[in-house]
């Protein structure tokens, strides 16, 4: 997708949140990407967001052990995350 002058979700991504959102039921985010990302509607909406970033072939079962409460994930992340394009880039 080359350069973006946006950083929001692509596609109907946003709506499908809000659309899952609306149906009531528990609902955590997990967020795939390699690139900042503007992810402001879904913080706004859902109780729980996990930063997934790019994470190779084990991201299934890790996704299933935090689901299930194998594990219990927890940290800080070692980078900033803009919450819009024009936050870029980010200096501490």
């Amino acid at each position: 997708m080359g350069d973006r002058t946006s950083l929001d979700m692509v596609g109907m991504q946003e709506e499908l949140v809000r659309q899952m959102v609306a149906l009531g039921k528990p609902v955590v985010a997990f967020v795939f990407n390699g690139r900042p990302i503007s992810i402001n509607s879904v913080k706004e909406s859902v109780p729980a967001i996990f930063e997934c970033f790019l994470s190779g072939q084990e991201t299934g079962r890790a996704v299933a052990d935090v689901l299930f409460g194998d594990v219990n994930p927890g940290g800080k992340l070692p980078i900033s995350i803009p919450g819009s394009v024009g936050q870029i880039p980010v200096l501490l």
